[in-house]
């Protein structure tokens, strides 16, 4: 921990675009004027698993989602931030009970929007009624 902290004062460049985009849109949903819902964020991601077909009964990793999102951030990435590939599922969403890390969230929304501006843009009367 200690050293986390005296790394804030010191300066680096930043060489990998995704951990940057990552940090970035972490700091703008803190800093939201608003409070967002959770349940917000759930109407939300209902909608892109439905839109890239990703259903309750199939299994997270025989997708095609599965393999994209790898492809977009990868392995090491996510070990970068403390993730594995097994904590990517969302098993949360499909209502079981699960502490789920809320990086994980923000990468979602990368994913599937390019941003968390972008991913809470979405409205309501884009399809969102089925799931919430």
């Amino acid at each position: 921990m200690r050293e986390f902290f005296q790394s804030l004062h010191c300066t680096h460049s930043n060489i990998n675009n995704d951990l940057f985009t990552i940090a970035h849109n972490n700091w703008l949903l803190l800093h939201m004027q608003r409070a967002i819902r959770f349940t917000k964020i759930r109407k939300n991601m209902f909608y892109f698993l439905n839109r890239d077909k990703v259903e309750q009964t199939h299994s997270f990793y025989t997708t095609t989602m599965y393999s994209k999102f790898l492809s977009r951030f990868g392995e090491e990435m996510l070990s970068q931030i403390g993730l594995s590939n097994q904590d990517i599922v969302l098993p949360s969403l499909w209502g079981k009970e699960a502490l789920i890390n809320p990086l994980i969230y923000i990468i979602y929304m990368i994913y599937f929007s390019d941003s968390v501006a972008n991913f809470l843009k979405l409205k309501s009367d884009e399809g969102l009624s089925n799931n919430g």
